[in-house]
């Protein structure tokens, strides 16, 4: 009878053995399987946190790019407004100075010149001399020394003095007068005198 317990404890020993080595081996597995799980959730995280940050810090340049600019474009506004007050007074300046010209002794050889100019480019009874209606005596009475025939007429697009042509079909158009002068001058005024805006 004592054998026979004695093999019952041998074999409940050998079963708790097999059970003891069964479960450590599960137990092995199941670390396993935890630590690459665990491998892969922190490694899922951590780039999940670099894309996070990659993306706020793409956003916070971008913001900080259009706040710049924002700045930027608004003070070139206000620089350009500054400049076009600026050189609208010396051109307002400029005017009021040409219009006194305009009432001088010195102001008809120039007209002459002008309207010669204009005339000689256009053939021997095609132009049309247009001029301030103020100027349109003396232009008549340049017009009449010309060995082109022109026609002499007022035009309200003058204010300030000289004249432009035309040819009589009105396809060919000439302008000397201080208005163009005064506006084809004014990009050169604004870079020689400082008044560039670069940003």
């Amino acid at each position: 009878m004592l054998n026979q317990n004695e093999k019952l404890e041998r074999f409940a020993a050998q079963i708790n053995r097999t059970a003891e080595k069964s479960v450590q081996k599960i137990q092995r597995q199941i670390d396993k399987i935890s630590k690459t799980e665990l491998d892969s959730f922190r490694e899922a995280a951590r780039k999940e946190r670099e894309e996070k940050e990659a993306y706020s810090k793409a956003r916070l340049e971008q913001d900080a790019n259009h706040a710049v600019a924002v700045y930027a474009s608004a003070r070139k506004k206000e620089a350009a407004e500054h400049r076009e007050a600026i050189v609208n007074r010396v051109y307002d300046k400029a005017r009021e100075q040409i219009l006194a010209f305009t009432q001088t002794a010195a102001y008809e050889p120039l007209l002459k010149q002008c309207i010669e100019a204009l005339a000689a480019t256009f053939e021997a009874s095609d132009a049309c001399v247009y001029v301030r209606a103020q100027d349109l005596p003396l232009a008549e009475r340049i017009c009449k020394n010309l060995p082109q025939v022109c026609s002499v007429n007022a035009s309200d697009e003058i204010q300030l003095g000289l004249a432009f042509a035309e040819n009589r079909a009105g396809t060919v158009h000439l302008e000397d007068t201080f208005e163009s002068r005064l506006r084809n001058d004014r990009p050169r005024f604004i870079s020689t005198c400082g008044l560039s805006i670069l940003l």
